[in-house]
């Protein structure tokens, strides 16, 4: 049986050392970590109101995601309410990753092709919240997407789907 050929074409990032392969390999050369004080930015940008400063975080050092927009990513408002933060990244690194390929107007065969996403937890920003929501709120506000946003392939099925 011949085995089938795999290609990785281009990469796509969203990071904490930037949002971009050039932009992550430029600060990785220059020995920057992406580690800082906690501002639970992510928070804020996602979830306005939100803000668990006043929580009991024991956590006060984070790798944060910063200057994302979904809307630079062809991601638009509705869409992104949909999505956890994960999946929004994901899905902008795909896209950087299909347009540094010149591939993103070719129509690739669905049988042929396949998304491929290691996580080993999906969705937590939004866990985090919608459990903010039940305890403060009551079980009838939790968001009726909580599950979909929070699955480990979410972002898989997302890319997928785009």
């Amino acid at each position: 049986m011949e085995q089938e050929k795999v290609f990785v074409v281009r990469m796509g990032v969203i990071s904490a050392l930037g949002n971009s392969p050039e932009a992550l390999w430029t600060h990785l050369l220059a020995g920057r970590s992406g580690i800082e004080k906690n501002t639970f930015r992510t928070f804020r940008t996602v979830f306005s109101g939100y803000n668990p400063t006043g929580s009991q975080l024991v956590n006060t050092i984070a790798a944060e995601v910063k200057h994302f927009d979904p809307q630079d990513w062809m991601i638009d408002k509705k869409d992104a309410r949909r999505m956890d933060p994960f999946s929004k990244f994901a899905l902008a690194a795909a896209i950087q990753a299909m347009e540094q390929s010149d591939m993103g107007s070719i129509a690739l065969p669905g049988e042929r092709t396949g998304v491929f996403i290691g996580t080993g937890e999906g969705g937590l920003t939004t866990l985090e919240y919608q459990q903010h929501i039940f305890q403060t709120r009551g079980a009838n506000r939790v968001s009726p997407l909580l599950i979909p946003m929070t699955m480990p392939n979410a972002a898989a099925g997302i890319i997928a789907s785009r």
